[in-house]
C-alpha cells in the first residue's frame, strides 16, 4: 500500500487531476480494498474511483468497503450485463447505498428499461460468448484476467487447439517475464496472451512474433516496469536499431488529413472518419455496405425463437467412419439463396451456410463460393497467416522480390496485427488472397517462387 500511496503522489504532483485503481483481474479483497482507499485519500486530493470485475467473487464488497473509506467514483456495469468478468452490477449498489450517507439519488426505473433494451441485443451476440466469463476462482491462482482468458480461448478454438489451453496458461507468466512484467491489461493482456498462444502453437517460443510484441519490446508502448529478456530484444531489433528513450507519442504524425482523403468516396461524417482512420479496411466495407444500402441487420430471436422445437438443436453426424458431436448455437439472416449457422463441431465454433434448394440459384452460389476460395499451403512458397483473422494490408505486388522473414502482408485477429513472412527468399509470383477477406490458418495467400 505504501508503494500505491507513494506513486499516486507523484502522479499528482506532475499534474493528474484524477487517480483510478485499476484491478483487471478481480483480485482486490473488500478489506484490502478499504485500506487501500483509505490511505490514498489522505495523501492525495484529487478524484479517486476504483475499477475491479467480479471474476473472484468478492468485487461488491470491495466497493462497498471502498466507499466506506471515501472513494469517489465506481465503475459499475447495469444488470444485463454485470458480474463474472464484468463489473458489479449498478442497480444493486444504487439499492445498497439508498437512504445512507452515500446514496446516489439515482433512479432505478431507468436503468431497468436499459436493461431490458440491452438483454434482446445480448441474444444477438450470445454465439460469441465465452465459457470464462462467470465467476472463475482460479483467477486467485493464475492472476490472468477473465478478459485476457476469453481471448485465448477463442483463439485456441479457432485452431482446433483448446486442449492445449493449460499449456498457454503455463507460458503466459514466462512471456511476461520476457515482456519485463507489463500489466495485464488491454492491449498489453492481449499481446501477451496471443504471444503466449503463438509459442506454444509454434512448437518454439517466439517462432512468430506479432507487430505488437515487436512494438512493446521496441519500447513503442513506453517503459516496462523490470527490464526486457535481452535475448529477445536481440532477436526483434534490426540491425544498428534502438530501443526508444523517448515518449513514444511524440514520434506520432498527424494522420487526420490523410484519413480524411482516403475515406472521402465512402464517409459522410466525421464519425465515418474517425471509424476509417482506426479500423482501416474493415470500416471501408462496413460503410461502402451501408451507403449501397446492403448491410443485412443480424437477428435478434435465438436459433430456438426462429426454429420449430421439434428441430433437434444438438445431436451426432457420422463422415466417413469418423463421429461429429455437433450444437447448433443459432442462425443468420435468411435470404433467398442461403442462410448462415452457427454450430459447433467437437465444441469448436464454425459458420455455414445452408444454400437455397432452388436449382436456378446453384450455379450463382458456387461460382461466388469458388471466387473466394483460396487454395490449401502445399508449395514451399505458399505464405499464410499465424492465425485466422481479418487480411488487413497487403505490402507486395507480383513481381516483387523477398528475402526469407520479409513482412508480406498484416492479418489482424483478437485486437493484434500479426505478420505474414515470406517462407523463402524469391519473387512474388501470385496473390490469391485480397485486403479485407476473412481468411483461416491453413489456406495461402499467396506465392512465392
Amino acid at each position: 500500500i505504501a508503494r500505491f500511496v507513494s506513486y499516486a503522489k507523484e502522479l499528482v504532483s506532475i499534474g493528474c487531476d484524477s487517480l483510478a485503481i485499476k484491478d483487471m483481474a478481480g483480485l482486490l479483497t473488500p478489506f484490502a480494498a478499504y485500506e487501500l482507499v483509505k490511505a490514498l485519500k489522505a495523501e492525495i486530493n484529487v478524484s479517486l474511483s476504483l475499477h475491479t470485475h467480479s471474476t473472484a467473487g468478492f468485487a461488491f464488497g470491495a466497493h462497498l468497503k471502498a466507499v466506506e473509506a471515501g472513494v469517489d467514483v465506481l465503475d459499475l456495469a447495469n444488470s444485463a450485463l454485470s458480474e463474472g468478468t464484468s463489473h458489479p452490477c449498478t442497480q444493486s449498489m444504487v439499492a445498497t447505498l439508498k437512504d445512507t450517507q452515500w446514496d446516489s439519488k439515482l433512479d432505478i426505473v431507468p436503468m431497468e428499461e436499459a436493461a431490458d433494451i440491452l438483454r434482446k441485443n445480448r441474444r444477438k451476440y450470445k454465439k460469441f460468448e465465452s465459457q470464462y466469463n462467470q465467476i472463475d476462482t482460479r483467477v486467485l491462482v493464475s492472476q490472468i484476467p477473465g478478459g485476457m482468458i476469453s481471448n485465448m480461448a477463442n483463439q485456441l478454438k479457432e485452431q482446433n487447439a483448446f486442449d492445449r489451453i493449460d499449456e498457454v496458461m503455463r507460458e503466459i507468466p514466462n512471456v511476461r517475464a520476457d515482456f519485463g512484467y507489463v500489466p495485464l491489461v488491454t492491449p498489453s493482456s492481449q499481446i501477451v496472451g496471443t504471444q503466449a498462444v503463438l509459442n506454444v502453437l509454434m512448437g518454439e517460443r517466439y517462432k512468430t512474433i506479432t507487430t505488437e510484441t515487436r512494438n512493446v519490446i521496441r519500447g513503442l508502448y513506453g517503459r516496462t516496469p523490470a527490464p526486457l529478456n535481452q535475448a529477445l530484444v536481440e532477436k526483434v531489433l534490426n540491425e544498428g536499431e534502438e530501443m526508444l528513450s523517448v515518449r513514444p507519442a511524440d514520434l506520432l504524425k498527424p494522420e487526420l488529413q490523410k484519413a480524411k482523403e482516403e475515406s472521402k468516396a465512402f464517409a459522410k461524417s466525421p464519425q465515418d472518419v474517425l471509424s476509417y482512420a482506426i479500423f482501416g479496411s474493415i470500416a471501408e466495407t462496413f460503410l461502402q455496405e451501408r451507403n449501397s444500402n446492403t448491410l443485412s441487420p443480424e437477428p435478434l430471436e435465438s436459433f430456438e425463437e426462429r426454429c420449430d422445437d421439434k428441430l433437434p438443436k444438438e445431436f451426432e453426424i457420422v463422415v466417413n467412419g469418423e463421429h461429429y458431436a455437433i450444437k447448433v448455437e443459432g442462425s443468420g439472416e435468411k435470404t433467398d439463396e442461403v442462410r448462415p449457422f452457427f454450430i459447433r463441431v467437437d465444441g469448436e465454433l464454425k459458420e455455414v451456410f445452408v444454400e437455397s434448394i432452388d436449382k436456378s440459384l446453384e450455379g450463382k452460389i458456387q461460382k461466388e463460393q469458388k471466387a473466394g476460395a483460396l487454395p490449401q499451403v502445399t508449395a514451399p512458397g505458399h505464405a499464410k497467416s499465424p492465425m485466422p483473422g481479418t487480411l488487413t494490408k497487403i505490402k507486395v505486388k507480383v513481381g516483387d522480390k523477398v528475402n526469407q522473414g520479409d513482412t508480406l502482408a498484416i492479418v489482424e485477429a483478437m485486437k493484434m496485427e500479426n505478420e505474414v513472412l515470406s517462407p523463402i527468399d524469391g519473387v512474388v509470383k501470385e496473390i490469391y488472397a485480397a485486403q479485407g477477406m476473412q481468411i483461416g490458418s491453413d489456406v495461402a495467400i499467396m506465392l512465392l517462387g
